[in-house]
């Protein structure tokens, strides 16, 4: 029984260890809805960064011009109006705050697909004050998330957005938890059986 209950209490320790909070949007594959890197105005050309990027783990010098190493895009361009930037997280989790780098005289609504498949709205970023990118942090409170999206608005409609960040833990799948509650109860029902015959 001794050696039971060690199992059990190992199991458990272990299950808040392997949740401590993780950057679950890293490495995540991201789409967008429509065009990036056409602007209908003239400027100084500038290549638009790869959408992988956007989940990259990397943050660009706060300052960093709009259109130089993010992934922007000019709403007035017809194909480029109503982007929505996509992260999809291949796995449900428990996210705790957000992180977005992005252009600074615009606003950034996230949203999250619950998991049954719903877009919900989590928030949104307010533009700042200084140039170029801009990183903005913080938490309107936990949700549980099978995705996110990026939706830029108000502003001057060149949107540009070079990192996001969720940190949260993952959330075991029900039939995961089921195995094993089962496989404990299992465990100590069977030693039960052996202690009543014994």
């Amino acid at each position: 029984m001794k050696a039971l209950y060690i199992a059990v209490v190992g199991l458990l320790l272990a299950v808040p260890a392997a949740a401590l909070p993780i950057n679950v949007a890293l490495g995540k594959p991201v789409t967008i809805t429509g065009e990036v890197g056409v602007i209908t105005e003239i400027w100084p050309p500038a290549p638009v960064a790869g959408l992988a990027t956007i989940g990259g783990g990397v943050l660009l010098a706060e300052g960093t011009p709009w259109q130089t190493g993010p992934v922007w895009g000019d709403e007035r361009h017809p194909p480029s109006a109503n982007n929505v930037i996509e992260i999809d997280l291949l796995g449900t989790y428990l996210i705790t705050d957000v992180l977005i780098q992005a252009d600074n005289n615009d606003r950034y609504q996230i949203n999250y697909r619950n998991t049954l498949g719903v877009w919900v709205g989590y928030g949104f970023f307010d533009s700042g004050g200084s140039p170029g990118m801009l990183t903005r942090a913080g938490s309107a409170g936990s949700f549980v998330a099978t995705a996110i999206q990026i939706d830029a608005f108000d502003g001057d409609l060149f949107y540009s957005v070079s990192e996001f960040q969720a940190n949260g833990s993952p959330v075991p799948e029900p039939g995961t938890l089921l195995l094993l509650g089962t496989g404990i109860s299992a465990a100590v029902a069977r030693r039960r059986t052996r202690r009543a015959t014994a």
